[in-house]
């Protein structure tokens, strides 16, 4: 039944002042049944569709990674820069003290941050405490 006929049942119910035709409620709740399983087809193949989708892409992704890790691998030995082992050692104590300062001049920075926060919200608690004393 298309909607055609059933405008027309609706029609000829409304002429018949509020008299339905016979059989006019079970075919609506049967075009309703069938919009609604055509609704849940069409949602569940989508569906199918993305996880089908889903997996074809995860699958080409690791081949891509498989194929680029494998096949152009070179090993590349690294050279020793330094022949003399107190000489790298004094270069890594370098670099290490130089990063430590420069990590240590950004603690600084945050624990003063941190000491200005609980000024302030030391502040805000004593002026929030005098309200309620006040209520």
């Amino acid at each position: 039944m298309n909607e055609k006929d059933i405008d027309n049942l609706i029609k000829k119910a409304m002429e018949d002042e509020g008299k339905l035709p016979e059989g006019l409620s079970m075919r609506l709740e049967q075009y309703i049944d069938n919009l609604e399983n055509n609704n849940k087809r069409q949602t569940s193949i989508g569906r199918m569709w993305l996880w089908a989708g889903g997996i074809a892409a995860s699958l080409l992704l690791g081949l891509a990674l498989i194929q680029f890790d494998g096949n152009d691998r070179q090993e590349v030995m690294i050279a020793d820069t330094y022949t003399n082992p107190q000489d790298a050692a004094a270069t890594a104590e370098r670099a290490l003290c130089f990063i430590s300062t420069k990590l240590n001049k950004g603690l600084d920075k945050a624990n003063s941050a941190d000491r200005q926060i609980k000024r302030i919200n030391d502040i805000f608690n004593s002026i929030n405490d005098t309200k309620n004393k006040q209520q």
